[in-house]
């Protein structure tokens, strides 16, 4: 009890999951405290795109001094840090299983609207998603992805290399980063993609250490998740 009361970092805004008005962001937009968790995991795990579903990430951190606890509400799971190789087109279909439900607004009659667990929180990718466009992602009666049809609404998808974002290569392979859950054990829906992949870190760190060996790293520079940096475009 006395160690989760440990100060380890502090912040002078409220990082939240939702609005202004509680409606809760996290699983259908980009949301400031999703980019500081992606860019944790891509940076921590030194790899070229990092992820976190947005269902993972369970609470706010408050303006003030964060504590270990803190920290770990944030992610209470105890998952691992993991990086896999993938290709460009892997990442493609990817985005366009995860933003299935988006719709053009967040919010409908006082509640959060879209959402689901699996939308992630991304870092090192820039995408549009155009909401106009029904999904194709298909499945079979046990709700479990197929494939995907012709229709694609994630478009203009965009990876930050050498401090610049390009367009995706669809043939190469890049690093991802995120945890165990996702990357080792299928969940989000990522079993139909990462099936048999090469792991560059098989499970390494504990989740909220990723995140406080970042805060670690940024210091002060935590001041730049005052808002979010417009990575995805919704329309």
């Amino acid at each position: 009890e006395e160690e989760m009361n440990d100060v380890v970092g502090h912040v002078d805004f409220d990082l939240s999951c939702k609005d202004e008005d509680g409606i809760r962001m996290v699983r259908s937009r980009e949301i400031a405290i999703g980019d500081f968790v992606a860019d944790a995991y891509r940076i921590i795990g030194g790899a070229d795109i990092g992820m976190c579903n947005g269902g993972g990430i369970r609470a706010d951190l408050n303006r003030g001094d964060i504590t270990y606890k803190n920290i770990i509400d944030v992610n209470p799971y105890g998952n691992t840090l993991c990086v896999v190789k993938v290709t460009g087109q892997e990442i493609a279909d990817m985005l366009e299983y995860f933003c299935r439900f988006v719709q053009s607004d967040y919010k409908k009659d006082g509640r959060a609207w879209g959402e689901d667990g699996s939308f992630q929180q991304v870092s090192g990718l820039k995408f549009t998603v155009d909401t106009s466009v029904e999904t194709s992602i298909l499945t079979d009666e046990n709700d479990s992805m197929t494939g995907i049809g012709d229709a694609r609404r994630v478009s203009d998808i965009m990876v930050l290399r050498d401090g610049a974002y390009t367009p995706i290569d669809l043939s190469a392979t890049y690093t991802l980063a995120s945890h165990n859950y996702m990357i080792k054990n299928g969940g989000s829906g990522m079993l139909y993609f990462l099936a048999d992949h090469e792991l560059v870190i098989d499970e390494s760190i504990s989740d909220y250490q990723v995140l406080m060996d970042y805060l670690d790293l940024l210091g002060a520079d935590i001041a730049q998740y005052e808002t979010a940096d417009d990575r995805i475009t919704v329309k």
